[in-house]
């Protein structure tokens, strides 16, 4: 499904990678706690692997799922959204120590609490 996905857009994005990996590991790791699934162990593998590698590539690709119109925070779990969005402000805060211009803080990343 994800190969056939990405190979179907004429020009997949790094915001949709995330979306991809994320929805692969979901369903590694459902297939990984069945017992009675006879290769649950090649799953645990697998998912342990990409977990590795996603580990990494989340970083690179929070940030560009945030600037995607079409997500936005909408992409991230409540758990989540907190620590995107402190990954968006220390990028922007790097920025704003090279700039000579005064900048503000970005708002729009601001996580809002849900009661």
């Amino acid at each position: 499904m994800a190969t056939k996905y990405l190979s179907s857009s004429s020009y997949p994005t790094i915001s949709e990678t995330h979306f991809i990996f994320s929805g692969i590991l979901l369903h590694l790791g459902k297939f990984a706690a069945k017992d009675d699934f006879t290769h649950n162990e090649v799953a645990a593998s697998i998912s342990q692997k990409i977990g590795q590698y996603w580990a990494i590539m989340d970083k690179a690709s929070i940030v560009s799922v945030i600037l995607d119109p079409r997500n936005k925070l909408t992409a991230f779990t409540d758990h989540l959204k907190q620590s995107a969005c402190m990954h968006i402000q220390s990028i922007f805060d790097i920025y704003k120590g090279r700039s000579s211009l005064p900048m503000s803080s970005p708002k729009a990343c601001t996580p809002r609490s849900t009661q």
